[in-house]
């Protein structure tokens, strides 16, 4: 029979596993160097319309009691709330200095990240033939616009700087992939269709029999 402890309660009620959500500077494999010297994995999470939002902002409230207690009258006053937590993206995008092109109306942010002292699960989309998820190790499969879920955790940080609540990152789950984000080489599959019967009849190789690769024709005189 296995026992479960006040700590195991606590751990459940900050924790949440979310829905699908888009990618969005994914540092799952390796950490990045953050501007404090501290590296961690780090994770920008980007939800479709239509996000239930009150489980995540049940586990920020649980991490509050684990750290102050149920009475909240008796909590500190927070630098970084909810609020700054979980938000609109469609507002945070058009106040960005690079926007992500696109309409994002309805569309909902949330950040999460990870220390090192664990390198991050990070699974495919299903199990294999032993019932394991496969561990993912490959730089190219992570990537800005993929679709995943994610395992958080709800937890209470007090600096220097002020007393706020995030979101720790668990473990992440690779999904359906999708066009990326910003930059990047895009796959020829993407960028070219199969050649019609016109474009590809007569057309032989430049290099062929010495030929010349024909020049093309502009209005400016230099080309």
């Amino acid at each position: 029979m296995t026992m479960t402890t006040k700590d195991d309660k606590k751990n459940k009620a900050r924790r949440v596993r979310t829905s699908k959500f888009r990618m969005s500077f994914p540092s799952l494999l390796k950490p990045r160097e953050r501007d404090d010297g501290v590296p961690k994995y780090e994770l920008t999470m980007l939800f479709p319309p239509g996000l239930d939002q009150k489980p995540l902002k049940a586990a920020l409230f649980a991490a509050m009691m684990d750290k102050y207690g149920a009475e909240q009258k008796d909590w500190p006053k927070l630098r970084r709330g909810p609020k700054d937590v979980i938000r609109d993206f469609a507002e945070y995008n058009a106040e960005s200095k690079n926007p992500l092109p696109g309409d994002w109306k309805g569309w909902t942010l949330i950040r999460a990240s990870a220390g090192t002292k664990f390198p991050l699960q990070v699974v495919g989309p299903r199990k294999d033939e032993s019932g394991v998820f496969p561990k993912i190790s490959d730089e190219r499969e992570v990537y800005a616009g993929r679709w995943a879920k994610a395992m958080l955790d709800g937890y209470v940080y007090d600096r220097k700087d002020g007393r706020g609540v995030t979101f720790g990152l668990g473990s992440v789950q690779l999904l359906d992939h999708d066009k990326r984000f910003g930059g990047g080489v895009s796959k020829p599959e993407e960028d070219f269709e199969d050649a019609s019967a016109e474009e590809w009849a007569g057309e032989a190789d430049a290099f062929d029999g010495g030929g010349e690769a024909s020049s093309p024709k502009t209005a400016d005189s230099e080309w």
